[in-house]
C-alpha cells in the first residue's frame, strides 16, 4: 500500500510507523530540505519525485484563478502523469510509502490525481 498525505502532519506519520516519505510537491518547505540533507535517523528516509510535481507554468495560473479544477486535472495528466511510465514510478515507491504535498486531505490536490493513476494501475494508494 502507498500512502498520500501532507507535511504538517509528518510526525504524526512517523508516530504511526511511516519511514519512507517522498515529496511530490513543486516546492518543498524548509524543514524538509533539512530532513532530506541532515536527518539523523537512519531508518527514516525522506526524498523526493519531482517528476510527479506540477508543472510550473500552468500551476500559478491555476493559483491565480485563470482556470478551473478540470483544467488543472486536465493540464496534470497531459504534461505529467500520460508522460510517465508506471512501471519506473512503482520500483521507486516501497510499501507504505508516503507522498507528501501540501494540501489538507479535503483540498483540491494532484496528489489525489497520483492516488487515482496509482490505483488504476494495480498499486493500492490511500489518503492517511
Amino acid at each position: 500500500m502507498i500512502y498520500t498525505s501532507y507535511y504538517a502532519i509528518i510526525k504524526k506519520l512517523i508516530k504511526h510507523g511511516f519511514t519512507d516519505f517522498v515529496a511530490i510537491s513543486g516546492w518543498i518547505p524548509d524543514f524538509y530540505k533539512n530532513l532530506m540533507n541532515n536527518s539523523n535517523d537512519d531508518k527514516i528516509t525522506y526524498r523526493r519525485i519531482i517528476e510527479l510535481s506540477p508543472r510550473k507554468d500552468w500551476f500559478f495560473d491555476w493559483k491565480e484563478g485563470k482556470f478551473d479544477n478540470n483544467e488543472y486535472v486536465r493540464l496534470y495528466y497531459e504534461t505529467v502523469l500520460n508522460k510517465l511510465d508506471i512501471n519506473e514510478i512503482s520500483k521507486r515507491l516501497k510499501e507504505n510509502s508516503v507522498l507528501l504535498c501540501y494540501e489538507k486531505p479535503s483540498d483540491f490536490c494532484h496528489r489525489h490525481l497520483i492516488a487515482d493513476w496509482l490505483n488504476k494501475n494495480n498499486i493500492d494508494c490511500k489518503e492517511f
